[in-house]
């Protein structure tokens, strides 16, 4: 049994993309002013979860990122499918997927605040432009390699990178200093020379993180593998769910390998070892979903998540146009007042609006997607 909605949605994949983007909406929030309570307050395991890991190591919070990426890649198989079902040219769905990169890296821009008209601010960082570079570059490869193919190509391209950052240091690396340090890597070096504004001083339209979107192929890729064995006609559905338990598993056993090996698990630089944990916890956290939602048919509890997830790009552009933070004041700062934790009820407050805004956009059935 699959779980599905009457547009013929995977319920289990909707729930995940709003349980990755629920975090962002003001649920990491919550429980770090929670936990900002407990003991060990700021500094407790719990409330460090919810931040990302400074350089080196890993928190649950630097799983969000991934995870999206993960999605978004696992959606494509059924979106691909779907298009040659309709009987989509090849042109066409090219032309697609390149409209989609454009529109999330412009959608990106406008995020990180393009439409202010100050130079100075033109360093466009956005999840959106790596998902929409990543994704097109991962969808390619979808479309024109078998499935054999693809693993090899994302292997290769792990072992690139490992290769890549071991033994082709910074030319502004301090002397001895190692492959992974901070601000001296030649991830960190490709990404400023590539950059305009370290020739001409000045560049408008400045898109960051060009070589991490194609070193980050791979978690795309492996999305695409789960999607894949999702549709499968030979496996029942226990046995998918426990296929992507059992790929997961092999995936962080590799990646905790590797960083004994010595490759550092660093998100800000998406280092192998990275992407195989997080390559894995994410193969591991949707096997979980899918059992329980589309399996066992438990699909009732995961109805807020999903109300998110159907929308979970109006999520992300939403929180810096609407002041959230302000309607939660006017409606929930005489209660906070009385409390011995306002900013607590306000953080909960906040999440809660957002969740309000969304469910009556989920009532109307408006959606937007790219």
């Amino acid at each position: 049994m699959r779980s599905a909605g009457a547009n013929g949605r995977l319920l289990s994949l909707d729930a995940l993309r709003g349980f990755d983007m629920i975090w962002i909406m003001g649920l990491a929030t919550v429980v770090r002013i929670a936990a900002g309570y407990l003991p060990d307050g700021p500094g407790s395991w719990i409330a460090l979860q919810m931040k990302h890991a400074p350089w080196g190591g890993f928190s649950f919070y630097d799983l969000i990122f991934p995870l999206f990426l993960f999605m978004a890649g696992m959606s494509f198989p059924f979106s691909y499918a779907s298009q040659v079902r309709k009987g989509a040219t090849s042109a066409r769905i090219h032309l697609r997927l390149l409209k989609r990169m454009v529109l999330l890296i412009l959608l990106s821009m406008v995020h990180c605040g393009a439409l202010q008209f100050d130079p100075e601010k033109y360093r466009y960082l956005s999840v959106l432009q790596r998902i929409g570079i990543t994704g097109f570059l991962a969808s390619l490869a979808y479309v024109h390699l078998k499935p054999k193919f693809r693993v090899a190509l994302a292997v290769g391209l792990l072992v690139g990178y490992w290769a890549l950052l071991t033994f082709c240091p910074s030319p502004l690396a301090p002397d001895g200093a190692g492959p992974y340090v901070a601000n001296g890597n030649i991830v960190d070096w490709l990404d400023g020379f590539l950059s305009p504004r370290a020739w001409f001083g000045h560049d408008p339209f400045e898109v960051r993180d060009i070589p991490l979107s194609v070193f980050q192929v791979p978690l795309a890729l492996l999305g695409m593998f789960a999607g894949d064995i999702v549709r499968s006609e030979h496996l029942p559905p226990a046995g998918r769910s426990a296929r992507l338990a059992a790929l997961g598993a092999i995936l962080l056993v590799a990646g905790i390998a590797l960083v004994f090996s010595g490759c550092d698990i660093i998100k800000n630089i998406t280092t192998p070892s990275f992407m195989l944990v997080s390559g894995g916890l994410c193969m591991l956290l949707f096997a979980l979903f899918h059992w329980v939602i589309d399996v066992k048919g438990f699909v009732a509890w995961s109805f807020p998540l999903r109300v998110v997830g159907m929308n979970a790009l109006v999520a992300y552009l939403i929180q810096p146009i609407v002041p959230f933070g302000s309607i939660s004041r006017f409606f929930f700062g005489g209660v906070a007042s009385l409390t011995g934790c306002p900013d607590l009820i306000l953080a909960v407050g906040y999440c809660l609006i957002c969740w309000l805004v969304l469910l009556f956009l989920h009532r109307h059935k408006v959606y937007v997607k790219v």
